[in-house]
């Protein structure tokens, strides 16, 4: 029996395989990981003007070192069909200091093109009741949901009608 074990373990190493002694423990399975992360934004409709609409991606969420990151978009409900212009931002957001700032704009052209993208260097700012901020806020904190459809780009929202 010994010679098996022995011609079995120069065999595993010959090959290249590894092998485990009586005294190694196997490997513990992997600990369990959260959900995987959803697919492909999901921009959904959080507010609304006479002649715009605002739209948050739910999953763009990211924790970061200073805040939660989010992307938020603005988008004419009068333009003519095909104009895909619109305005992509990112915001940071505090939730326990109940602050939130621009990080970055992206000017998104008719033809669906982003335009330009430049940093917005803004002060942190406090969250003000009923403003479009404290949507993006309850969103980023896991305060609120929003109901009604997503839509996997601003492009799909715009060809469905802008509803």
């Amino acid at each position: 029996m010994e010679w098996f074990t022995l011609s079995s373990i120069a065999l595993a190493a010959a090959l290249g395989l590894e092998t485990a002694s009586a005294q190694e423990a196997p490997a513990p399975d992997p600990a369990p990981t959260d959900a995987a992360a959803p697919a492909g934004p999901d921009w959904r409709v959080v507010s609304r003007a006479t002649d715009r609409a605002n739209l948050i991606d739910v999953n763009s969420l990211a924790p970061g070192a200073d805040g939660v990151t989010l992307k938020a978009a603005r988008v004419r409900t009068t333009s003519r069909a095909g104009d895909y212009s619109h305005t992509v931002n990112l915001f940071a957001v505090r939730c326990q200091a109940n602050e939130l700032h621009l990080v970055e704009e992206s000017d998104i052209a008719a033809d669906g093109t982003t335009a330009d993208t430049y940093p917005a260097d803004e002060p942190w700012l406090p969250v003000e009741p009923g403003s479009f901020d404290e949507g993006i806020k309850m969103i980023a904190c896991e305060e609120g949901s929003l109901a009604g459809p997503g839509y996997p780009s601003i492009r799909a929202f715009i060809d469905a009608g802008r509803p």
